[in-house]
């Protein structure tokens, strides 16, 4: 990684842990042993038994990180 401090560059490596906002997709980033993101997440659909208000919850949970820039748009 290169940062840009007191008129010079520094250049460090990453670090497992290390959590990065990818600008050109709005989305974070992690380092665990190489650069990962998270994966699109789908709603659930189907089933037996259909709980609409748990469908309801993870849709606003999904919602939430995606606007968060944690998950991906689908």
């Amino acid at each position: 990684m290169a940062c840009f401090e007191a008129g010079a560059w520094l250049f460090v490596e990453p670090r497992d842990g290390l959590r990065v906002l990818d600008l050109s997709s709005g989305q974070s980033r992690f380092y665990l042993g190489g650069w990962q993101e998270a994966a699109a997440v789908v709603s659930p659909t189907g089933g037996s038994v259909i709980d609409a208000e748990a469908r309801t919850a993870i849709e606003g949970l999904i919602t939430a990180l995606i606007a968060n820039g944690i998950l991906p748009q689908a």
